[in-house]
Parts: structure tokens; C-alpha cells; sequence
């Protein structure tokens, strides 16, 4: 029985975060700030932080794994999911600043859709009637937001207003079917490979911010282009203030 509250207590806050993160980014991140450089420090400061003081106060042989650790298996197991993430995050900053926090919400339900038929098709796992009856309901409402016809009526909503809500649309459902392609990869490592999760957060977000460098360089100094040239033309925090 104590097992179960723990289960719902963690369910409760993951409840919470879902449904405040769109209103945070929205407030305290504006427009205005650089979206790679939000994700890098989202994913490769935070989350490396905070994922390596779980695994070392939070788990009983904490010392062991970080010894145990190798760069090699690191990537080979965090490597491509982390990449999957770093994109998704990115997708998911620039479409919540289009969309309202609800609607987003909703449509980044969709990600279990994709984790379903991924988890289906790659690792043999059967669904009970009531998950498939919760994956209908969630096919139902992400149409039902993505067509509602009061959100893109000519005669009260400008045509930039409908293009930048069907460029945030686009981008979350583009993110979920990414998000639902890495988390299975991560269920993947995490049952059959039996990699510690705490261990496994803190490598995604340093890999996902390796790979974000990476792209902001080319995007800098080869293409001249996107995040990464405005970064030289200004500051890796430009947007950013004492809330963000």
C-alpha cells in the first residue's frame, strides 16, 4: 500500500508540471528569448544537476553506478534518444509561444499514441481494454482541439493569428511522435537494459545539449542562419531576464 501512495504522489506532481510548464514558459520565457539556448539550459545544466544528485542521494548504490559509469555505453544508450529530445524540446518551446497552454496540453497527448504503437510494434507489449479505451479519448480531443472551428474564425482571428496557431499545432503534434519514438527507445533501455532512470535523465540531458552546441556552431559559423548566428550577433541569454 505504501508503494501505491508513492506511485500517486509522484503521478500527482508529474500532473501538476504538465499542466503549469505551458503557462511558466509562456510567462517567464517570452518570445523573445533564443529557444536553443533555453533547451541547453533546461537539459544540459538542470537536468544533469539534478539528475546526478538523485542518482547519489537517492539511490542506495549511487557510488557503484558512478564508478561503474563508461562514455562508450553512455552513448550507446542515450545518444540517439537524447538527440529525439533535444529536438522535441526545441519543437516545444517555439509552439507554446503560438499556442494557448490548454491546447497545447491536450495535443501533446498525442505522444502516448506514438509510444503505444512504437511500444506495440518494437517490444511485443499488449495493451488491457481500459488503456485502449484511454488512447481513443486522447485521438478524440487532439482532433477535436486541432479542428475547433471558433479558433480559426476569418471574421474575429487575423490570418497571422490562424498561421502561427497552425505552426504551433503542427510543431506539437510533430514533437509528440518524436517524444513517443524516444520514450520508447528509453522504456527499451530502461526494462531490458536495466539502466538506472536517474542516471539515464542526467546523460539525456547533457547529450541533448552536446547535440544543441553542435547545431548552434553550424548554424553560426557554416550557415549563417537560425539561433546560432543571432547568438553571435548578440548573447547566448539575449531574451533572457531575472524570471526566465
Amino acid at each position: 500500500m505504501e508503494g501505491g501512495f508513492e506511485a500517486w504522489g509522484w503521478l500527482s506532481l508529474l500532473a501538476l508540471q504538465s499542466g503549469f510548464q505551458p503557462l511558466m514558459t509562456s510567462t517567464f520565457a517570452s518570445s523573445m528569448v533564443i529557444s536553443s539556448a533555453a533547451v541547453i539550459v533546461q537539459e544540459g545544466v538542470l537536468k544533469v544537476i539534478f539528475g546526478m544528485q538523485a542518482v547519489l542521494f537517492f539511490t542506495k548504490s549511487g557510488g557503484e553506478i558512478v564508478r561503474n559509469w563508461s562514455l562508450k555505453k553512455s552513448i550507446a544508450t542515450a545518444g540517439i534518444p537524447a538527440m529525439l529530445y533535444a529536438v522535441q524540446n526545441l519543437l516545444t518551446i517555439i509552439a507554446m509561444n503560438k499556442i494557448d497552454g490548454l491546447t497545447y496540453n491536450i495535443l501533446n497527448q498525442s505522444k502516448l499514441i506514438w509510444n503505444a504503437v512504437f511500444v506495440y510494434i518494437f517490444l511485443e507489449e499488449k495493451f488491457r481494454p481500459a488503456q485502449i479505451a484511454s488512447l481513443g479519448i486522447i485521438i478524440f480531443t487532439t482532433l477535436l482541439v486541432s479542428t475547433d472551428p471558433t479558433k480559426f474564425d476569418e471574421q474575429t482571428t487575423t490570418d497571422d493569428e490562424i498561421q502561427s496557431r497552425l505552426v504551433g499545432i503542427g510543431l506539437t503534434l510533430v514533437a509528440g511522435a518524436i517524444s513517443g519514438v524516444a520514450s520508447t527507445v528509453m522504456q527499451y533501455n530502461l526494462q531490458r537494459l536495466e539502466r538506472n532512470s536517474y542516471l539515464m535523465s542526467a546523460e539525456l540531458g547533457f547529450f541533448s545539449a552536446c547535440f544543441l552546441i553542435l547545431k548552434l556552431l553550424c548554424e553560426a559559423y557554416v550557415l549563417g542562419i537560425g539561433d546560432g548566428q543571432r547568438i553571435l550577433n548578440s548573447s547566448f541569454f539575449d531574451g533572457f531576464d531575472r524570471y526566465t
